[in-house]
């Protein structure tokens, strides 16, 4: 009875060593892979300085080159579509995750000489210039990778924002003046999120948009 009891005691004892070696290699692992560095370095075409997204440092955009770069403005920030720069100007998307891990854009404008901030649009997203250089927007809609037709949390949202009810493909197409920085011409399209919006409102002028 001892020894059944022993080997019984001996057995529960093997089990717990080998799941905390399985647990702490588990661990191990996971924690290699997360550590894996990231400095992906992406050039603002028209001025002098880049977006940066790394764990290694502070997301921001940067001056000077991708090792020695000095941040001049903390924070997500686009870039090659989801950037602009008019002058001293630089338009471009702001991204932000909520606690609950949803991301939200806004457009906003940044004066490069002082780094000032200031926000144009919440709840919308810098798409290009048009053929004649006006600045498009897509407003009025969550970013479809917050599945906001079947995530309550959007739901939420939606109704403490301006943005109300979601509706399929939804959303207010914008034409911003970038010398002024007004709104000139806007429309709401009623597939804008399934539609090719680079042939429909990129590729042509803003008098062809509203012919």
């Amino acid at each position: 009875m001892r020894n059944a009891k022993f080997n019984f005691n001996s057995l529960v004892l093997v089990v717990i060593v080998f799941s905390a070696i399985f647990f702490f290699f588990t661990v191990k692992l996971v924690n290699f892979a997360d550590n894996t560095a990231v400095n992906d370095y992406f050039a603002i075409e028209g001025c002098e300085y880049s977006v940066c997204y790394s764990n290694l440092r502070p997301n921001g955009i940067y001056v000077g080159d991708q090792n020695t770069g000095r941040l001049m403005l903390e924070g997500d920030y686009g870039h090659d579509w989801g950037a602009a720069v008019e002058g001293r100007v630089l338009y471009t998307n702001e991204y932000t995750a909520t606690s609950f891990g949803q991301t939200l854009c806004r457009f906003v404008k940044i004066d490069l000489d002082t780094f000032q901030k200031e926000v144009v649009l919440t709840d919308a997203i810098l798409r290009g210039r048009c053929a004649s250089g006006e600045l498009v927007c897509l407003g009025g809609f969550v970013m479809p990778t917050n599945h906001p037709k079947t995530n309550p949390l959007m739901g939420a949202y939606s109704l403490s924002s301006k943005i109300g009810r979601f509706r399929d493909n939804s959303a207010v197409v914008m034409f911003f003046d970038p010398v002024s920085g007004e709104l000139v011409y806007s429309v709401t399209d009623e597939n804008a999120l399934a539609e090719d919006i680079d042939q429909i409102y990129l590729s042509r002028t803003l008098e062809e948009v509203m012919g």
